[in-house]
Parts: structure tokens; sequence; C-alpha cells
């Protein structure tokens, strides 16, 4: 794979770029991060980028490196579902159209992923940890 997706990507045009590289997996910039991911044109490439590169820190492709650990693993087992990564899901709960990494793996769904995006799971989790 070329570095040219590198150009195109959106992270390139962040202010602060010490974002995408928080210090820890629950801090704030955490979901900032993930959320300037969102729209990028190149994720799909980045997340592959940083999958084969095995990159441990940061946010690559809108996932944490907790994520891509569990997305590497499930690419181990599974290889043939490999090209799911860039195949996209409407979420049920913000309607957005959204890579399939944006899912977590539930095998009773119909097509192995959870309804519920990522970022709208991270949300509703903050919401109920403020209310309690």
């Amino acid at each position: 794979m070329t570095a040219l997706w590198r150009d195109d990507a959106a992270c390139r045009t962040a202010a602060d770029f010490t974002v995408f590289f928080p210090q820890g997996e629950r801090s704030p910039e955490v979901e900032q991060a993930v959320a300037f991911c969102r729209w990028c044109p190149v994720r799909a490439q980045c997340l592959a980028f940083a999958l084969d590169n095995n990159e441990k820190d940061g946010i690559w492709g809108g996932l944490t490196p907790k994520e891509r650990r569990r997305e590497r693993r499930r690419q181990q087992r599974y290889p043939a579902k490999r090209e799911v990564t860039v195949a996209k899901k409407k979420c049920r709960h913000c309607k957005d159209i959204l890579p399939a990494a944006d899912y977590d793996q539930r095998s009773n769904a119909p097509d192995g992923l959870n309804p519920v995006c990522r970022s709208c799971i991270r949300l509703r989790e903050s919401a109920l940890q403020e209310a309690s």
C-alpha cells in the first residue's frame, strides 16, 4: 500500500494533531479524534495501514488501540471477512451510514454487527455515567 492516501486524510487539517494520540482510551480526546475520523475519505485505508503495520498508539481509522487489537484478532480468526472493514452500515440510533469498522461484533445480528455504532454507544455510556 502506498502512502498517497495520507495526502487526503482529514487529520492533516487538524489544528492540534496530539488529539489523535490521547493519554488513555477514556480521555476526552478519544471521542474528539474518533469524531474527526468519522468523515475522513481515507478512513478504510488508514485503518488497514494501522492493522497491517501493527500500530500500537493513537487513533487510526477511527479506532483506539484496544479496538484495533480486537479487529486484528477478528481478522486472524475470520480472514475471509477482512473486507467487512470497508463495508458500510446505517446506525439505528444516529442514522449515519458508517464503515462496518464503527460497529462491534454481535453474533445474533443478521450481519454479525451491532445495529448501533460505537460513537452512539460511547455517548450513551457517558450520559449514563454523568446521570449516576
